[in-house]
């Protein structure tokens, strides 16, 4: 049997991320082109909403796109820090493994493990902004009324998180040194940049979304670790695709 090519990659420091990722394809994949459709994206929902018997469709949608992401970014920004590697993970270029019950992400399946960047100019992360959150928020957003605002908070929210971690453990690579610039220019290439500052971060070490990701719309559970809405600052860091 071949070894798939991730597996030098994914160790160490990304070991955790292992299972979120893989280039063997399985049966019943949904082909990452088809996130580009909104009647795909609203069987998915429509699945994750009656798993939940019939909850919030917007906070649904909130707690789908939390999942996807954190099996997206995680992976491609540690292989990006730690290998200085990008993943080919743009829409176009991915099958997803979705639960046969709740619709939702559970692998991220690729072509290959991608390739070396080319130079240390802006750009690493392209294939993931541009090709893949761009496009499938913008479908999930008119798919089902959640405002695009809430979902690359979600989205931001997750490569601060996974940004922060890796700055405290590496140094100033090209990689980690744009997604930190990614994380606060307001702007990027003359238009609003979405990943502009999705937390603030504490004087106490905390973490404070900036957006509520209305998952306490959905009665059975409560405001997530670094909401908002909360009445008091929390220590702990928020629990990637939480909910």
């Amino acid at each position: 049997m071949t070894e798939d090519p991730l597996a030098s990659l994914l160790v160490g420091p990304l070991v955790d991320y292992a299972g979120r990722v893989s280039t063997t394809q399985e049966p019943g994949l949904v082909a990452g082109v088809d996130l580009r459709d909104r009647t795909v994206l609203s069987e998915l929902i429509d699945r994750a909403v009656a798993a939940r018997n019939g909850a919030d469709r917007r906070a649904v949608s909130s707690l789908w796109s939390k999942a996807h992401f954190a099996t997206v970014i995680p992976p491609t920004l540690g292989v990006a820090f730690v290998h200085g590697q990008a993943l080919p993970v743009a829409l176009d270029d991915i099958l997803i493994a979705v639960g046969a019950v709740s619709g939702a992400t559970t692998l991220l399946v690729l072509r290959d493990a991608g390739e070396a960047f080319a130079s240390d100019a802006e750009g690493h992360f392209d294939a993931l902004v541009y090709g893949h959150l761009e496009p499938l928020v913008d479908g999930l957003s008119a798919a089902t009324g959640l405002s695009r605002r809430v979902l690359w908070s979600n989205a931001g929210n997750i490569f601060d998180y996974v940004t922060t971690l890796a700055r405290g453990a590496l140094g100033n690579t090209p990689a980690l040194m744009e997604a930190e610039a990614l994380l606060s220019e307001r702007t990027r290439r003359g238009v609003p940049n979405p990943l502009f500052r999705p937390v603030d971060h504490l004087p106490d070490g905390g973490r404070r979304r900036r957006v509520c990701c209305v998952r306490d719309r959905i009665a059975s559970l409560s405001l997530c670790s670094t909401c908002p809405k909360a009445s008091a600052a929390v220590t702990s860091a928020d629990m990637i695709g939480d909910g």
